[in-house]
């Protein structure tokens, strides 16, 4: 018999703000003139020290300027406390999270 894929028994969960630190001073300059907002959906990997890996975008904002900024800033500052198996080790898993990218008022 096959062993079995360890279970996750503590899922990840994500250090400090749950938009990854985007910010309305992350906003294009150029998506703001053309009026282009947005939500982007991402999946990705949590690796077992708690970084973002493969990020990839699961739901299109419309506009290719603020997917790809999405995974760009989220990889670059996304950290976690990565899930843990029964025996309370780090585990890879996945996760999915929404960003709404709206032009930032004056």
């Amino acid at each position: 018999e096959a062993p079995k894929a360890p279970s996750v028994a503590k899922p990840y969960r994500i250090k400090g703000d749950q938009s990854f630190g985007i910010t309305d001073d992350d906003y294009p300059a150029s998506a703001s003139r053309n009026n282009e907002e947005g939500v982007t959906s991402i999946g990705f990997d949590v690796t077992t020290e708690g970084r973002m890996a493969n990020c990839h975008v699961t739901r299109s904002s419309g506009y290719s300027d603020l997917d790809s900024l999405t995974c760009r800033l989220a990889t670059q500052r996304a950290r976690f406390y990565p899930a843990q198996d029964d025996a309370g080790k780090p585990m890879q898993t996945t996760g999915q999270r929404t960003i709404r990218w709206q032009i930032p008022k004056d």
